[in-house]
Parts: C-alpha cells; sequence; structure tokens
C-alpha cells in the first residue's frame, strides 16, 4: 500500500469533493456527487490505459483533459470485489502521480 508523503487534505464546496496534499492548492483527485452515482476524476499517468483498465471491469469511464480520468461509479460497482479494487487502485495511481 502507497502512503502519501504528506497528509491529504479535503477541499469542497457544494458540486464537489476534492482531494489535495495540503501544500499546494491543486486538487489531484475529484468526487462529483450525482443523486444515483459519482464521477471520480483523477489525474494518472497514461489515462487512455486506464479507461481501459476500468471498462474491463464494467465501469464507464473516458479521458477528461491530457492526464486525467473519470469514471462512473455507482454505489452498487463498489459491491463488487474487482470493481471496488480497481477504483481503490485508481486513486493510489493518483497519488502515487501527484507524489512524483
Amino acid at each position: 500500500m502507497i502512503k502519501a508523503a504528506s497528509p491529504q487534505q479535503i477541499n469542497f464546496n457544494r458540486h464537489y469533493v476534492g482531494l489535495n496534499d495540503g501544500v499546494r492548492s491543486r486538487n489531484f483527485v475529484y468526487f462529483r456527487p450525482r443523486k444515483k452515482h459519482l464521477y471520480v476524476i483523477a489525474e494518472v499517468n497514461d489515462p487512455d490505459a486506464w479507461v481501459q483498465r476500468v471498462e474491463e471491469v464494467g465501469l464507464s469511464a473516458n479521458t477528461a483533459g491530457d492526464a486525467s480520468i473519470r469514471v462512473n461509479v455507482a454505489p452498487a460497482d463498489l459491491r463488487k470485489q474487482q470493481c471496488k479494487e480497481t477504483v481503490t487502485a485508481l486513486l493510489h495511481a493518483a497519488v502515487e502521480r501527484h507524489q512524483a
């Protein structure tokens, strides 16, 4: 498991929840809640490969900019072990990229 080099902080308003490193004000992971699902937008290395990996487990995903991926996650998706592991790996990859 990857440990964050600096403490992570949550930054939020009524439209999204963001995760930043507590030093810079730049969010590298966003959570955008909707009524029936959640968008997870994360900055990762090789977002096209991540889109393919996420879609292989049955989640909907697309690239969002040069280095970001947007994944549509419903509560039922997180009950599936494979989907949960993939989303967790995506978040770890975003933290790893941010700390590089």
